[in-house]
């Protein structure tokens, strides 16, 4: 960066010596220009058109067996070639049929980087006319032709315009335009490096009506007779992330024939070599099947491929260069599930805009307060079970001297329990199961001492006090 700011500011500090000296200036603007301008029209007038054609077909007939013939062959402004009415077709005794072939091209440009050909590296930029539309495309390719960067754009594409329908199917007319999209990232030294994305859209497609050769299993071939079938709308999509590519959409209007597509194809080297694992569906109208006997006929030798929503499901599994269809009325499952929405994660929900109810806190447990035995003689094991005291034997001698002073034994319960809340704790947890059964034991008690003490209001202090010294001693 710095060096390229220095050129700089030394080229715009020549500018007012070039200016003051117009003899200078020419000399080192004018002759290069001169130079570059001769250059152009000498490399115009002498470049060898019919040479280069020839090398091209000569080299496409050797190396891809086709057959090219071009129109007109020129030079595109600045580093380029143009050629006019270029027509591609397989060779009379080629082994194996192009089905992409013949192509007749109108007009087509390619231009080529030459700084990029000195790594190694094939860039350009390609447009051609053909089919009724136009193609836009940029590529590039590595050194070691392992990766392929393409873009490519094109609109208008007519059924009716391309000599290789006319050429297979000739008494079956096609009409309808394509239009594609994609931008594609293709590493096949690791796929996993490979992405990109694609849209396919087709418009107002119409088959026949006519006559269309299929092949027959035990037959060579049978004629059908098509009605004319609108197949309408459609547009599908796909993504290419890591190793897979996969079906990201599939719109297909509702016409005579519906149809629809889930499912992937993971990229293996070379690229013939992919694993597909696709789903497809179709759906036939009414209408149609009214038509012609032979589509019902075809529907129930493949009844067993049925689903329940009246559609046909197949698999399409293996290489893509042998592609393996299977009938799988399973695949109904995995059309269900492609237009359920996915469970948000955790971390994506917000909690504000969240229209559940929020969870109730629990509330904090109470302590509850339990009355200590005043009888502490009297153990009967069939009445309440037996349980460890809730208080030491430090606790339980200063009750007995409280007692023998006159405190009453509830207070004195629980100033011990309030002097020692963790003991209480503990002992809670344990004894929860057995909590209420103390409380209605303690009750009995103090309802049968208020009643002893109704009674015998007119006995001595002094020998009251002696018998409950008495007892206590006798607990101990």
């Amino acid at each position: 960066m710095k060096k390229i700011t220095r050129i700089l500011l030394a080229l715009v500090s020549w500018i007012p010596a070039l200016l003051g000296n117009r003899k200078r200036m020419f000399k080192v603007v004018g002759y290069p220009a001169f130079a570059s301008l001769c250059f152009t029209i000498g490399l115009l007038w002498t470049f060898p058109t019919e040479r280069v054609k020839a090398r091209i077909v000569d080299e496409a007939s050797k190396r891809q067996q086709l057959d090219i013939s071009i129109g007109e062959l020129g030079l595109a402004f600045p580093m380029g070639i143009e050629a006019h009415d270029v027509v591609i077709a397989d060779k009379p005794d080629a082994s194996g049929k192009n089905q992409l072939l013949p192509m007749e091209i109108k007009y087509l440009e390619a231009s080529l980087s030459p700084i990029a050909g000195l790594s190694g590296e094939i860039v350009g930029d390609a447009r051609m006319e053909i089919y009724g539309g136009v193609i836009d495309s940029h590529f590039k390719i590595d050194d070691q032709k392992k990766r392929y960067i393409v873009k490519l754009n094109a609109k208008g594409l007519r059924f009716d315009a391309n000599p290789a329908i006319k050429t297979h199917l000739p008494d079956l007319p096609i009409k309808g335009r394509i239009d594609l999209d994609y931008d594609l990232d293709l590493d096949l030294k690791d796929t996993k490096r490979s992405k990109g994305k694609g849209e396919f859209k087709m418009f107002g497609v119409t088959l026949g009506p006519g006559k269309m050769e299929v092949p027959v299993p035990g037959m060579s071939t049978m004629n059908l007779d098509l009605p004319e079938v609108n197949l309408g709308k459609l547009i599908s999509a796909i993504e290419i992330k890591d190793d897979t590519v996969e079906f990201t959409r599939w719109d297909h209007e509702k016409t005579d024939i519906e149809t629809d597509a889930t499912g992937s194809v993971r990229l293996r080297t070379p690229l013939g070599r992919s694993v597909a694992n696709v789903n497809f569906r179709f759906k036939i109208s009414e209408s149609l099947l009214k038509s012609n006997d032979l589509f019902q006929i075809a529907l129930s030798a493949n009844k067993s491929a049925e689903g329940a929503d009246g559609y046909y499901y197949f698999t399409m599994k293996g290489s893509l260069e042998n592609p393996l269809w299977q009938k799988n009325r399973a695949a109904e499952l995995k059309f269900r599930s492609k237009g359920k929405r996915r469970t948000p994660t955790r971390d994506k929900v917000d909690k504000s805009k969240s229209k559940l109810p929020k969870p109730k806190k629990a509330k904090p447990r109470k302590p509850t307060a339990r009355k200590a035995r005043k009888d502490y003689g009297k153990k009967d094991s069939a009445a309440t079970p037996k349980r460890p005291s809730p208080m030491k034997h430090g606790a339980r001698d200063r009750l007995t001297k409280d007692l023998v002073n006159g405190k009453d034994e509830d207070d004195q319960a629980v100033e011990e329990l309030e002097e020692e809340p963790e003991e209480e704790d503990a002992l809670e947890e344990e004894e929860d199961g057995t909590v209420e059964e103390d409380d209605a034991a303690v009750e009995e008690d103090d309802a049968a001492e208020e009643e002893g003490d109704e009674a015998s209001a007119d006995e001595p202090v002094e020998e009251d006090e002696a018998d409950k010294t008495k007892e206590v001693q006798g607990e101990e």
